[in-house]
């Protein structure tokens, strides 16, 4: 008869080896997409967002 505890065990950590394998690739790629942007690019690919900030940094809160 098999060792269920055994088997359970072994799969267990094979499981979480893979997951670990895969959040390593994860952050490796994030962190090779975010090495390439370059703020200046990153501003000039959402204009829209910074005249938003502009706008609302210049309007005074009314209470």
């Amino acid at each position: 008869m098999p060792d269920y505890k055994q088997l359970y065990g072994k799969l267990y950590r094979a499981t979480e080896k893979a997951a670990s394998i895969l959040r390593q690739a994860q952050e490796e790629c994030d962190s090779m997409i975010m090495a390439e942007l370059d703020d200046i690019t990153d501003q000039n690919q959402y204009p829209f967002l910074l005249e938003e900030e502009e706008g609302q940094d210049s309007q005074p809160l009314s209470q």
